[in-house]
């Protein structure tokens, strides 16, 4: 993809792919893939990238639509910057076996809302040490992040945010806000009431 470029999938249609990539190089910048109302399926059985090396690119699931795929990266490389995977709306789920938001670069962000839920095992809110201010932002009541296995808000990642709002939940085995040297300066908040971060084990 080069700039402003759009995937839609909508009305109970279907895309099967590899690995998916919104924004695949430097120059690929406002690039969207949209999955949108029941029934509305991207199922990949690699990765799925919103911005593998670009910048300010999106991935959109919405109002019942569905993406599957091993592991969803928001923002991949060191010079990757700005990107959003948005999912949002009553039934739509992003599910996967992993969501790491920011494995490299900065200012990427995850945002689950409006009744939306992303399942998966292993999440990251900043990945990499060559990763920061990237930020993930639960909202809404019924709006779930559940990780069956680890949440990391900053793994070797430093200045890392997570946000639980407004009757949002968070699930995770084990949570961890900070787990190396490297990683400092990051967040987790729980905010408003009826919000939670449920965690199994250790926090």
């Amino acid at each position: 993809m080069g700039a402003n470029n759009q995937l839609v999938v909508s009305n109970g249609a279907a895309v099967f792919s590899g690995t998916g990539y919104i924004g695949s190089d430097r120059v690929t910048s406002n690039n969207t893939a949209t999955v949108v109302g029941a029934g509305a399926v991207w199922s990949s059985t690699n990765f799925i990238y919103a911005g593998y090396v670009g910048s300010s690119n999106t991935l959109v699931v919405a109002d019942g639509g569905m993406v599957r795929a091993v592991e969803t990266r928001v923002g991949f490389d060191p010079i990757s910057s700005n990107n959003l995977a948005l999912i949002t709306g009553s039934a739509a789920l992003l599910n996967d076996t992993n969501t790491i938001v920011g494995y490299g670069g900065f200012g990427s962000q995850l945002i689950v809302s409006n009744g939306a839920a992303v399942f998966d095992a292993v999440g990251a809110v900043g990945y990499t040490n060559q990763s920061s201010q990237n930020s993930a932002l639960i909202t809404g009541s019924d709006s779930v992040w559940s990780n069956s296995i680890i949440a990391y808000i900053g793994y070797k990642a430093a200045n890392n945010q997570l946000v639980v709002a407004d009757g949002a939940t968070m699930f995770s085995g084990d949570g961890l806000v900070g787990s190396f040297i490297s990683s400092s300066n990051n967040t987790a908040t729980i905010q408003d009431s009826g919000s939670v971060w449920r965690n199994t084990n250790v926090l």
